[in-house]
């Protein structure tokens, strides 16, 4: 996140929130501008400090930092949205609170109606600012908060942690900056110098000429890729139209990735013949050529079990029986009797 410092010297508690803000990387990075110490102007020159103004494709926020006392290391801070503030252990309050206010969210709520009005002039139609307490806790304590039901747009986090969960959760809507109403929006709170139009779409803010890709848009495009690759049952195949070259909304960092995969196919669609129509360029999905290359090994597997029980089994013609013929055996003679003589 690119963080702004308006004033040379801040609150050490704010202090650390930009430092949070400005450390975020990896799976921990946060797309988007924070401006802290920054004077929201008012009716008749009047107006409003707030600790930070924040901007992301998302959202659009007033950050009010509420340090607490340095020796509440421990036990649960009780954040009411209708009462004061209250520690589980400590009679006194766990973090400093103007004396007009009931408690920090008031302070926070009255920066966002001033931020909102600045916020019309150049996003109108959604100039919905949200307010966050971040209640900084001493270092290396085991402090927790427990917030009460709270109103729309108002939320109270602890720590860095609490912060950037919050952040997290938002940049899952849908956008509602682009890079040149930000920049128009800044330009106006005289922070045009200390930026450009491509450093916000490098905070992920999408440019202008190319529309942000709604979840709407994302499931009617889904839908239409699935419709084109399968043909109506009352007509033909060889008679159905091919369907258009779906363009994919170019977004900051996957714009490229999601243009290659629905623009240019891959070298495998390209030699896929003309008889299946309405074709988009999208490869096979992987598990049903893992399924076809299954069940060619089973067919192998089978066809070889029978072939091999096959020949087991298979005896030779069962030869002519042999009769034995008995063989003429010399009568044994008996040798001549002579008459005996006389």
């Amino acid at each position: 996140m690119l963080v702004i410092n308006t004033r040379p010297t801040i609150e050490p508690s704010e202090a650390r929130v930009a430092h949070w803000m400005s450390h975020w990387n990896g799976r921990y990075a946060v797309r988007g501008v924070a401006i802290s110490s920054y004077h929201l102007p008012g009716r008749d020159n009047a107006g409003q400090q707030a600790d930070f103004v924040l901007l992301t494709p998302q959202v659009s926020a007033v950050l009010e930092v509420k340090g607490t006392h340095h020796d509440l290391t421990h036990g649960v801070i009780t954040a009411e949205p209708n009462g004061r503030w209250h520690h589980s252990s400590d009679d006194r309050d766990p973090v400093h609170t103007r004396a007009h206010d009931l408690n920090p969210i008031d302070q926070a709520l009255s920066a966002t109606y001033l931020l909102k009005a600045l916020v019309e002039k150049h996003n109108p139609g959604r100039s919905f600012v949200s307010a966050v307490v971040v209640v900084v806790p001493p270092r290396r304590s085991t402090l927790r908060l427990q917030v009460g039901s709270l109103p729309t747009g108002c939320e109270v986090v602890l720590g860095n942690r609490g912060l950037r969960r919050w952040l997290h959760r938002t940049a899952r809507r849908d956008p509602i900056w682009t890079a040149e109403q930000a920049y128009s929006l800044l330009n106006a709170m005289n922070l045009g110098p200390e930026l450009t139009i491509g450093d916000l779409i490098a905070e992920g803010f999408p440019p202008l000429e190319a529309t942000p890709v709604t979840s709407t848009a994302r499931r009617a495009k889904t839908t239409t890729i699935a419709d084109a690759t399968t043909p109506p049952a009352s007509q033909p195949p060889s008679d159905q139209p091919a369907a258009p070259p779906t363009r994919a909304a170019s977004r900051p960092d996957t714009s490229s990735r999601v243009s290659r995969s629905h623009v240019d196919p891959s070298p495998r669609a390209a030699h896929r013949g003309p008889q299946q129509p309405g074709h988009t360029g999208a490869l096979p999905r992987p598990r049903h050529r893992r399924q076809q290359i299954a069940a060619l090994i089973v067919l192998a597997a089978v066809w070889t079990v029978l072939w091999l029980l096959a020949a087991h089994y298979h005896h030779a013609p069962p030869s002519a029986p042999t009769t034995s013929t008995p063989t003429e055996q010399p009568f044994p003679q008996r040798p001549a009797q002579h008459p005996p003589r006389r």
